[in-house]
């Protein structure tokens, strides 16, 4: 005797795919803060190895031969050595935190230096992302100096200052930038005359705390390289523009915590 077995294939029920679409919701919402988390991770490592190689061109660019180069990275400290009266009047100069948060504008105590707090001071900084102002899209995507155009004791220290920034910019192979004055002229602005396509561009976009303690948020959007008081040392950061260039995290050497 032949049985024949029936199957019905009826499909899957209401209730059988709320289920799986629950379960499914209930994965993704526990992934998505995991997976957000590695994205962040990934974009600040890819800054942090930018601002390596700024760093390595900061080095590069003062310990090259070129004495007017030289110069023009220490003017910054030659010219306003007098810590008490023309620190504050440096423009962009920061004292920052032992794990590299930006502190006060103000110079260190003798008791905060003692803690590891620094000084330091502003030599070159671009866009590190992209900026829509009032004279150019792309305003300074290259390595601008801090004293374009300043004279200080005598001495044209923002021409100074620009020997040691067009080293930097050679060291990045970066040679082809213009810079004149701070008027906003014709060729104020160091662009890449219309190559934006090498920008060098901020990964990590999300806001974040300006300072360990100030817990106004708001995103970076410029490399900044700094000159160290106290041991001459370059250091690069991430920041802002308002008015003055305004730091808020180290990413090299040793980025802030919150960067690793």
């Amino acid at each position: 005797m032949k049985i024949r077995k029936h199957f019905c294939n009826q499909g899957f029920s209401i209730v059988e795919l709320v289920i799986v679409i629950a379960i499914i919701l209930i994965l993704a919402g526990a992934s998505t803060p995991l997976l957000i988390r590695y994205i962040d991770k990934a974009q600040k490592a890819m800054d942090i190895q930018t601002a390596s190689v700024i760093f390595r061109a900061a080095e590069l660019a003062y310990t090259s031969g070129n004495d007017d180069a030289y110069e023009g990275y220490s003017v910054c400290y030659d010219e306003w050595n007098d810590t008490a009266n023309n620190y504050n009047g440096y423009p962009g100069a920061n004292t920052a935190t032992p794990d590299g948060y930006f502190y006060k504008t103000s110079y260190p105590s003798e008791t905060e230096r003692r803690k590891g707090y620094y000084a330091m001071r502003p030599i070159a900084w671009c866009r590190g992302t992209q900026f829509s102002g009032t004279h150019s899209t792309w305003e300074n995507v290259l390595m601008k100096s801090t004293l374009d155009s300043s004279n200080r004791h005598g001495k044209d220290t923002g021409s100074m200052q620009r020997k040691y920034t067009d080293e930097l910019l050679w060291a990045l192979v970066h040679d082809a930038a213009q810079g004149e004055t701070d008027t906003h002229g014709k060729y104020a602005e160091r662009t890449y005359d219309g190559y934006s396509s090498e920008f060098m561009k901020f990964r990590y976009k999300r806001t974040m705390n300006t300072s360990k303690t100030d817990k106004t948020q708001r995103k970076a959007e410029c490399w900044i390289v700094y000159r160290r008081d106290d041991n001459a040392m370059p250091e690069v950061w991430i920041g802002y523009k308002s008015g003055w260039i305004r730091a808020m995290r180290r990413l090299y050497p040793d980025p802030a915590p919150d960067y690793k």
